[in-house]
């Protein structure tokens, strides 16, 4: 029973029971309790979390620790490890029930992650494999990524469990000690629940914390602060104070087993000493009933607790439970205290096979026997080889008997011995061992900023810890994207090297500052980055020694807005490496590099592949690489340097061999034969030979980055619109299983608008388009954003929605976000920004029969073109729309000059219909009709409507069915055949309702 704390347990309950009772859209619950240590915080979390799992719930815990840990994040997954532990006990009890949770539990995580991510998952969560069935192998995912990747794999995970339908309550202790990052972390994990409506409904998030260790502008408040502004989060505090002396005396009577009128005088004792709080008045208590004071004792002549009220008030205590506990530890053995010293300065709980290791050091002998004989005195416990301090201020006073000026002295000890005594560790503990010594020897740098310390140690130690740091950096974040921890090791890296380091372990400073660029790069400290690359090309013997950092150097300048810089340096880079890049080429000499390249690789095909030899020299690899990481940047910079650089990295293939790049060289060759050269057989032979490389080398990290050029740019010209999407679906999902966030986010913008052009339902693909817009706002991520916008704008004008529904994504209006891009084109000549804005012109318009308009922005689309841009999706409706409307204005104006721009617009789709009829049949018979019907020849007009109508419906091209409906309609209409466009027009408003247009169907 948890006496005094009513009110909040029934708080607790009450946000529990609003959970249960499945409301419709219900908000994230987020309950704050703070306190001073000994308050109760954590035990009142466990009564209520104890309780609700009899009731269904799964009750998780995570706690975090005062002494600095080397796995940031072991914290946050821990309750999903007892997850996996709680599922696998259903598994052993095997009763009906369990045995179905556990297989939707299984299913679920397998569908949502796939074995590669259950495997790259389970460096974190061991016990997940567990649940999946999937065994445990170490891979190690592309730094930039996988930090990404983690994020994505651990949301996805814990919104399958929530999916479920089996309330959690999760509840994570002394938040206080987290660190800035796990913060940060915590609330992106916290912000994705509440984004989710079946992963909120499904979740009680409890959070304790000592409000006297945190300042106003930590990184707590500011977390909770963000929580609190979401829409669908619900953030309570609860602050625990000192019992109350009632509820002091019903819980002295209770332990005392007499009534609370004869309790009271003790009460009133205790707590005018402890003001309620409840360690301290356990651990007086305690004191009390020492035989030497005999204040309180059990008479057996009276068969029961007697004491003396007048005695103990007054004895003289410090103000809090430290001096209490200081005074017992000071009576126990000398061994038995040293013993408790060394687990101290392991934090709340110690390895038993781990501490044993320490035998001997500074009188600590027998170390496992004295911690069993303190579990006694009821300062430990003891689950299995664990030994945990029963209350974390009892560690707290143990640790802080070591003087200051001593402390991190015996941490280097505690180091250094667990490093000597190694050999001796069992082999399933051995890498905790060495991650425990680092973690000490570190501590003499985080506590000391370290060049003292470290000038300490002799060369050879520290050489050692150096290594030893860089070990447990790259497990940190090649296994468990802990980016955090391996710039923590990496520091102490940077420190611990000897003087000279460059001279004397060259490779080994070379590494250690390689790794610590990645951190930078990944956390996006680009000024910092760069400053740090200086030193590694200053001290850099070779130029291959050089690339790794070049490559890092010259993504994060284009990232960082340098492009010119960033140009530069990649062609400087690739003059080093003996492959020269131009620094200026004209469309003439583009497109002869393109068809030259083309006529050599002809004969090439999928079946060639897996006998082509691969490319094993390092320089060209090199370059490869290099080339690789700017492919994307350098387009946007440079469309007319784009197929140059697919033409650079062909020509390094057919010279020294495939190798995973060739990938993306054959994909971004095969985009510049179709898009600039009109070849879309060969343009879309190239695409399906680099999938196919990627198979090759069974890579999956690479394939959103691909397949994005692929089934976005490449498919859409030879299969069904249909199937690029469902093709661009499966990258969407890959890439963000693999963490690259920023590829899968470009592939879900193009499979959005293929999917508008395929005739998705408008509704549905409404809200995945806003969804969409809201997230790139969210994750700051705006290449695409303006035609993922537009698109969205395009949707609400068909479904009838107004611009003002989605206000809240943007800071500007429709008209002021497409005048700014406007502003652009006219300001810097930035021809993208302008055509975004026109393109989106015409789709309003013409759907809306404004042709006048569609005519005025398709020429100034035009306008904005003078580059050879590359050819696209979007451009498949600019020449059906445009064509129509040429027809249809030159048929009521006689325009001679209309008629022949729309004769060349059906020229040009009869030639894409020759390439895939299924896409461009109806489209190519539609303006076929149009043609006919501004040349007066009605037979072939009404003909030619009728197929595009039966070729429309036959490919699923729902809305162009409507579309030539609609068009069939007005002509029967001009033409006088009134009774058969109320039957054709009634059929179009039918079909525009079913595809969701419902303000297109309402105008017709």
């Amino acid at each position: 029973r948890l006496y005094g704390r009513k009110e909040e347990i029934s708080h607790l309950l009450y946000k529990a029971e609003r959970i249960q009772s499945k409301r419709n859209n219900a908000p994230l619950e987020v309950i704050s309790i703070r306190g001073y240590s000994g308050s109760g915080k954590s035990s009142l979390v466990r009564r209520v979390g104890r309780y609700l799992s009899s009731q269904g719930w799964f009750f998780l815990q995570g706690k975090f620790d005062r002494m600095p840990q080397n796995d940031a994040l072991a914290a946050i997954v821990s309750p999903f490890e007892g997850f996996c532990l709680i599922v696998q006990a259903m598994k052993d009890r095997g009763n009906e029930c369990d045995m179905e949770y556990l297989f939707k539990v299984s299913l679920s995580i397998k569908e949502a992650l796939g074995n590669s991510g259950v495997t790259y998952l389970s460096h974190l969560i061991p016990n997940i494999s567990i649940d999946s069935g999937e065994s445990i192998a170490q891979t190690a995912a592309d730094a930039v990524m996988s930090q990404r990747r983690l994020e994505i794999l651990l949301f996805s995970f814990v919104e399958k469990i929530l999916a479920l339908d089996r309330p959690i309550l999760l509840f994570y202790d002394d938040v206080q000690w987290a660190d800035a990052s796990t913060l940060d972390f915590l609330g992106k994990f916290l912000k994705n629940i509440a984004d989710h409506k079946t992963s909120r409904a499904n979740i009680l998030f409890v959070q304790c914390y000592r409000d006297n260790e945190v300042e106003p502008t930590d990184s707590l408040y500011r977390i909770m602060s963000n929580i609190s502004s979401h829409d669908s989060a619900n953030l309570s505090h609860l602050k625990l104070e000192g019992f109350s002396q009632k509820a002091l005396n019903t819980i002295l009577s209770a332990v005392l087993h007499l009534p609370c009128r004869i309790t009271s005088s003790l009460t009133s004792v205790v707590h005018q000493k402890t003001r309620g709080n409840m360690l301290f008045c356990i651990e007086f208590m305690k004191s009390l009933e020492n035989p030497d004071k005999n204040l309180l004792r059990f008479s057996l002549s009276d068969l029961r607790w007697v004491w003396d009220a007048d005695s103990i008030s007054l004895i003289t205590i410090s103000g809090n439970v430290a001096g209490l506990l200081m005074n017992k530890l000071l009576t126990m053995e000398k061994a038995v205290l040293n013993s408790l010293i060394l687990a101290s300065c392991f934090g709340s709980q110690v390895n038993s096979d781990i501490i044993t290791l320490l035998d001997g050091l500074r009188g600590a002998t027998n170390i496992v026997d004295n911690l069993d004989s303190v579990v006694n005195e009821g300062l430990l416990e003891r689950a299995g080889p664990l030994f945990m301090f029963v209350h974390d201020s009892i560690q707290e006073c143990v640790y802080e008997l070591t003087p200051t000026s001593d402390r991190i002295q015996l941490h280097v000890e505690i180091g250094s011995l667990l490093i000597a005594s190694g050999s001796k560790a069992s082999p399933d503990i051995i890498e905790e061992v060495f991650s425990r010594a680092v973690g000490h020897i570190n501590t003499c740098i985080c506590q000391n900023g370290g060049n003292d310390i470290c000038n300490q140690f002799s060369p050879l130690h520290r050489l050692v810890f150096a290594k030893l740091n860089l070990i447990a950096s790259q497990k940190s974040s090649a296994n468990k994207s802990d980016f955090s921890s391996a710039e923590a090791h990496l520091k102490a890296a940077m420190k611990f090297l000897p003087e000279n380091s460059w001279v004397d372990q060259y490779e080994l400073t070379l590494h250690i500052y390689e790794e610590y660029s990645t951190v930078l790069f990944v956390k996006k400290r680009f000024e910092e980055l760069i400053s740090h690359i200086d030193v590694v090309l200053n001290n850099a013997r070779c130029l291959g020694d050089e690339m790794k950092v070049q490559e890092m150097l010259i993504s994060a300048l284009f990232l960082s807005g340098a492009t010119t810089t960033a140009v530069d340096s990649l062609r400087a880079v690739l003059d080093s490496l003996g492959f020269p890049f131009p620094a200026a080429i004209d469309n003439d000499s583009v497109d002869f590099v393109i068809n030259t390249l083309n006529k050599t690789t002809k004969e090439l095909t999928v079946a060639q592949l897996h006998s082509y030899p691969l490319m094993t020299e390092s320089v060209p690899l090199q370059a490869m690489r290099i080339m690789s990481c700017v492919t994307m940047p350098f387009s946007l910079s440079s469309p007319t340097m784009f197929p140059m650089m697919a033409c650079q990295m062909m020509q390094l293939t057919l010279q020294h061999g495939l190798c995973l790049e060739s990938a993306l060289a054959f994909a971004n060759f095969g985009y510049s034969l179709s898009g600039r050269c009109a070849n879309l057989d060969d343009g879309y032979r190239h695409g399906k030979i680099s999938l196919a490389i990627l198979d090759r080398f069974k890579d999956t990290k690479r394939l959103a980055k691909v397949a994005f050029i692929v089934h976005g740019f490449l498919s859409v010209w030879k299969e069904p619109i249909q199937a690029t999407v469902e093709g661009l679906q499966y990258s969407v999902n890959q890439g963000f299983l693999e963490g690259d966030y920023d590829n899968a986010t470009l592939n879900r913008v193009v499979l959005l608008r293929q999917a508008l052009m395929a005739g998705m339902h408008l509704s549905k693909l409404r809200d995945k388009q806003e969804s969409l817009c809201r997230e790139m706002v969210r994750k700051k991520f705006f290449v695409s954003f303006n035609p993922a916008l537009g698109d969205l704008y395009t949707l609400l004008a068909l479904t009838g929605d107004t611009d003002e529904s989605i206000e809240s994504i943007f800071a500007t209006t429709r008209k002021e976000n497409e005048d700014i891009l406007l502003q652009r084109y006219d300001i810097s000549k930035v021809e993208t920004a302008a055509r975004v804005v026109y393109y989106h012109r015409v789709l309003r318009s013409f759907w809306f029969r404004d042709y006048e308009t569609v005519l005025n922005c398709s020429k100034k689309y035009d306008q904005c073109n003078k580059t050879k841009e590359l050819l696209r999706s979007v451009d498949i409706w600019m020449v059906l729309f445009f064509g129509i409307a040429c027809f249809v204005v030159s048929r009521k104006d006689n325009n001679i000059r209309l008629m022949s721009d729309g004769e060349q617009q059906l020229t040009t789709m009869q030639k894409w219909e020759h390439a895939c009829k299924w896409n461009f049949e109806n489209k190519a018979l539609l303006l076929q009709a149009e043609f006919y019907y501004a040349r007066k020849e009605h037979e072939q007009a009404k003909a030619c409507y009728e197929r595009s109508i039966a070729s429309a419906k036959q490919h699923n091209f729902l809305h162009e069915e409507a579309l030539a409906n609609e068009m069939f309609g007005i002509f029967c209409v001009e033409t006088g055949d009134s009774a058969r466009a109320a039957s054709v027009l009634e059929e179009a408003r039918r079909l525009y309702q079913q595809w969701g247009a419902h303000e297109k169907a309402s105008r017709l």
